[in-house]
């Protein structure tokens, strides 16, 4: 064992070696395009090096993927060396109570963040701030901190949200020009009903929203009087909805009136929604995203009730499996 670790050892110098020579001859003047490492993490030393080594010339692009299955701390780094990162994807990376703070102070022209896999720790607030942002996601992530994580992006065009942990709820503030989001939840997930619902209501200005694991609770328009109407919103993407405990009809009712919000609503998606399973049941989520349906569930949205089959735009005609457009009222 002594004689492996040596020779890795031997070979990390050697890659250093090139490294340090390789640099030698970039241009301090100007940043460095993209930096990219992909480590098992065999030794952290060896990884907190590279890491270091990388930002200090200030790349456009940063790209960290740790691929292993407990997560690296990232070591701290000076804030100056951000100052070009219009792209950051970090993976399985413990990202500390100061990386909000970082993200905010340190990074004036960053563009798209994505984290996959990452844990917000320590025992302060985390707020995700930032005047330029246009692309965030957020991949099975956890915050353990007790405080909600707060995203205040007033320039966010793109968000998606999947899965993940947030022990205290997810705050979203000034989302005035998202124009797609994704919201992915699972049964297994801490969010509340009412956090659930407070997300819908941040993303009033969404021209394309896909839902994952939404109940009929959550998109029942008549327990909130603060529920917006989605102006903007042209498609909407139901997979694996309203698949909670509720009779069909209630279902029904909660996505017409979910739909009477989206008044220019021209596509309607669903995607394993509404199935009725039994406990020894399961849903198969295939790669193609299909929707088999029985004879009930073709039926499904031909027998809605007036009020629920029918926006203030018109009423929702079947297309294909699927795909449903909502057709101008005479």
């Amino acid at each position: 064992m002594i004689e492996r670790d040596d020779a890795l050892e031997v070979k990390w110098a050697r890659l250093e070696d090139f490294a340090t020579n390789l640099l030698l001859f970039h241009d301090n003047t100007s940043s460095l395009g993209e930096f990219r490492l992909s480590s098992r993490v065999y030794n952290q030393r060896h990884v907190d090096r590279w890491i270091h080594r990388g930002i200090e010339y200030c790349p456009s692009v940063l790209i960290i993927l740790i691929l292993n299955y407990c997560r690296f701390k990232l070591p701290p780094v000076v804030g100056s060396n951000f100052c070009h990162l219009k792209m950051l994807r970090l993976c399985s990376v413990d990202l500390g109570s100061h990386f909000a703070d970082l993200l905010c102070s340190a990074c004036p022209v960053m563009e798209d963040l994505k984290l996959g896999n990452c844990e917000f720790s320590g025992n302060s607030s985390q707020v995700i701030t930032s005047p330029t942002l246009k692309k965030l996601e957020l991949e099975s992530c956890v915050n353990n901190t007790g405080y909600p994580l707060v995203i205040t992006v007033p320039s966010l065009a793109y968000l998606c949200l999947c899965y993940g942990y947030y022990e205290a709820g997810i705050s979203l503030f000034k989302m005035d020009s998202l124009v797609r989001a994704k919201i992915y939840v699972t049964e297994y997930e801490t969010l509340s009903q009412q956090t659930e619902r407070e997300l819908l209501c941040s993303l009033y200005n969404v021209t394309s929203l896909e839902l994952v694991g939404f109940g009929a609770e959550e998109m029942l328009i008549e327990k909130s009087d603060k529920f917006p109407i989605f102006h903007n919103m042209r498609t909407l993407d139901l997979h694996g909805c309203f698949l909670d405990e509720y009779e069909l009809y209630d279902k029904l009712e909660a996505l017409g009136s979910f739909l009477q919000s989206a008044p220019c609503l021209e596509k309607l998606i669903l995607k394993y929604c509404m199935d009725e399973v039994g406990q020894d049941e399961t849903i198969s989520l295939r790669p193609t995203f299909g929707w088999e349906t029985s004879g009930t569930e073709t039926s499904l949205l031909r027998n809605i009730p007036p009020r629920s089959g029918t926006t203030s735009s018109g009423k929702i005609e079947r297309m294909g499996s699927s795909h449903f457009n909502v057709v101008p009222a005479v």
